[in-house]
C-alpha cells in the first residue's frame, strides 16, 4: 500500500509516534569535492530549493562538505570521532556526486537533518551551529554510527483528555522499547494496574505515578520496578495520538481479532485494515472485550507501535526531520534532539517482524481498595532480559 507521508514515532522505536510536516523538505544539491585536504568552500555552487519560505542554510552544505573533504586539523569537522576515524581509514572510498538534505525545525528552535548522498546517510542537528550527530556511509565503508546502545525508552500514553495536561494525569499505557542498535528490538508492555512501590512513598498502581509527581516520579517509579537504566521517555495524551493518527492518514495494521467494547467506543473488525484515529484509539484502549484484560489491551498497544513503526520504516529516514517537526507539540520527552533524530533513525533499521512483543506477568488481585496487578516473578526476569534488546527463548 502505497503510504502517505507521516511524522510521528513513538518512537520507537521508537521509536514511536510518526506524522507528516505539511510542506516539502528543504533540499540542497552538493557536488563535493574530490579533493582530500581542501576546506575552501566558499565557491561550492548549490541549487536552493524552498520549504515553507525557509532557505537552505549553507553551514549545512559545508558541514556535508567537510565530512566527505576531511581538512586537516583537530576539531576540524563537528562530527564524532568515530566517524571520522571511519572515513580517513576508507579503501578506496567513492564520493557521492550528490546529495539531498531533508531539514526540520522542533519546536525550541533547533534544527535537525537528515542528509542522503546516495546509499550514504548523514544525521545532524543545529543548536546553533550544525555539527554530524550519526548515520552510515557505505560509500565510505563505515557502518551505523547512532550513539550507544543498547537503549532503552519508555514510550507512556497518559489518560489526559482534550484540554487536560498529560504531565500530570494518569498513565493509560506503559511500553518500555529496549533496540541493541544493530536491528533487534524489544517491546514489554505493562499491566497499568500493577501494584507497585512508588520512590515518594507506599505503593499504588504503576499508572498513579505520573498523577503524583509527574514524568520524573514516572521514571524514577519505572527504574526501581525494572532495574533498567532508561535513557529516557516520550508521553502523549488522547488529543496527541489522536492528532497524530490523522496526519498519518490512519493507522495500517492487521487486527488480530474483532473487537467490539462500548466503553472503550471500539467497533472494529478483525483483519489488515487502515484506522482512522478513533479507532486506532479505541483499539489501544480495548479491555473488557478481551479474555485476558488488561494484559490484551498492553499486547494490541504493543501492536500499536509496530505498525506506526512499520509506517515510518516504509517511509525511510529522509522522513524523520518533517515527522519530528510536525509532532512536536503531541508528546513530552527528557531527551535531546540528537537524542530523537539517533533513535528514530534505529527505529528505520529495525526488522520488525522478529520484533518481540511480551507484556509483563502478573495475576489480578485486590489492593488499595481496588482491583490490581500483581506481577509475577517471572516479570522481573522479563525486564533484566528485555535491557540488551533481545529476549531469551
Amino acid at each position: 500500500m502505497k503510504l502517505r507521508r507521516i511524522a510521528l514515532i513513538v518512537a520507537l522505536g521508537m521509536l514511536a509516534v510518526a506524522c507528516t510536516a505539511a510542506s516539502e523538505p528543504t533540499t540542497t544539491t552538493v557536488a563535493p569535492s574530490t579533493t582530500t585536504t581542501s576546506t575552501t568552500l566558499a565557491t561550492t555552487t548549490t541549487t536552493l530549493l524552498e520549504v515553507g519560505g525557509e532557505g537552505v542554510d549553507p553551514q549545512l552544505t559545508a558541514l556535508v562538505r567537510a565530512l566527505y573533504v576531511l581538512p586537516d586539523g583537530e576539531g576540524a569537522i563537528a562530527a564524532p570521532a568515530s566517524v571520522v576515524d571511519g572515513f580517513r581509514k576508507a579503501q578506496n572510498p567513492t564520493t557521492p556526486g550528490q546529495a539531498t538534505a531533508y531539514v526540520g525545525e522542533i519546536g525550541n528552535g533547533t534544527r535537525v537533518a537528515v542528509v542522503e548522498a546516495g546509499g550514504d546517510v548523514t544525521l545532524a542537528v543545529a543548536d546553533p551551529g550544525w555539527k554530524v550527530v550519526g548515520g552510515w556511509w557505505p560509500s565510505h565503508q563505515v557502518g551505523a554510527e547512532l550513539g550507544e546502545f543498547p537503549r532503552t525508552v519508555a514510550v507512556v500514553g497518559s489518560d489526559a483528555r482534550p484540554n487536560e495536561n498529560r504531565d500530570t494525569a494518569r498513565s493509560d499505557s506503559i511500553h518500555f522499547v529496549a533496540l541493541d542498535g544493530e536491528g533487534s528490538a524489544v517491546l514489554v508492555g505493562l499491566p497499568r494496574d500493577s501494584w507497585v512501590t512508588i520512590p515518594s512513598g507506599g505503593h499504588s498502581k504503576v499508572n498513579s505515578a505520573l498523577a503524583f509527581g509527574g514524568p520524573e516520579l514516572m521514571m524514577e517509579t519505572f527504574t526501581e520496578l525494572t532495574g533498567a537504566e532508561f535513557d529516557g521517555y516520550l508521553l502523549t495524551g488522547f488529543a496527541g495520538f489522536q492528532d497524530m493518527i490523522e496526519v498519518l492518514g490512519g493507522l495500517e495494521i492487521d487486527v488480530p481479532r474483532a473487537l467490539n467494547d462500548r466503553s472503550a467506543k471500539a467497533s472494529i473488525d478483525a483483519g489488515l485494515q487502515v484506522l482512522k484515529a478513533s479507532d486506532a484509539l479505541a483499539f489501544t484502549r480495548v479491555r473488557k472485550d478481551l479474555p485476558d484484560g488488561d494484559f490484551g489491551r498492553q499486547a494490541n498497544g504493543g501492536l500499536a507501535l509496530i505498525a506506526g513503526a512499520a509506517m515510518v520504516k516504509e517511509m525511510g529516514v529522509s522522513a524523520i526531520p518533517a515527522l519530528m517537526e510536525s509532532s512536536w507539540d503531541m508528546y513530552s520527552t527528557d531527551m535531546t534532539a540528537e537524542e530523537l533524530l539517533t533513535l528514530a533513525a534505529a527505529v528505520t533499521r529495525v526488522d520488525l517482524e522478529k520484533t518481540s512483543n511480551v507484556v509483563a506477568a502478573g495475576s489480578p488481585g485486590s489492593a488499595g481498595g481496588g482491583s490490581v496487578v500483581f506481577l509475577a516473578d517471572s516479570a522481573y526476569v522479563t525486564f533484566e532480559d528485555m535491557v540488551d534488546g533481545h529476549l531469551e527463548e
